[in-house]
């Protein structure tokens, strides 16, 4: 799923912005990049996983799917949702945080 946050609604830089909505940074280990990720629980899973990005105009794009899973092997497929009620319901909370 994703969501476009309009550039008037981010007052200050990105990490802030994403801890403002709930998520913690988390660097995957294998390829280094940045993503972000709330927990719905004590335990590492499961998680919403966010990958936010901006665009030419300094709109924000969260790329956004729900991971209820761990793998089960180390190159297995991950158990990702990337549409559907929950994510939809995510989608709903982040907007009633931003006023929208």
């Amino acid at each position: 799923m994703h969501i476009e946050i309009p550039k008037e609604k981010i007052r200050e830089n990105i990490p802030n912005f994403m801890r403002r909505l709930g998520y913690q940074p988390l660097r995957d280990p294998r390829s280094r990049e940045l993503g972000y990720v709330r927990r719905l629980g004590v335990g590492f899973y499961p998680r919403f996983h966010a990958h936010p990005s901006l665009d030419q105009n300094g709109n924000l794009f969260i790329d956004l799917h729900f991971e209820n899973m761990k793998p089960m092997h180390m190159r297995g497929t991950t158990r990702v949702e990337r549409e559907g009620q929950v994510l939809e319901g995510e989608a709903e909370r982040i907007q009633l945080l931003l006023g929208y």
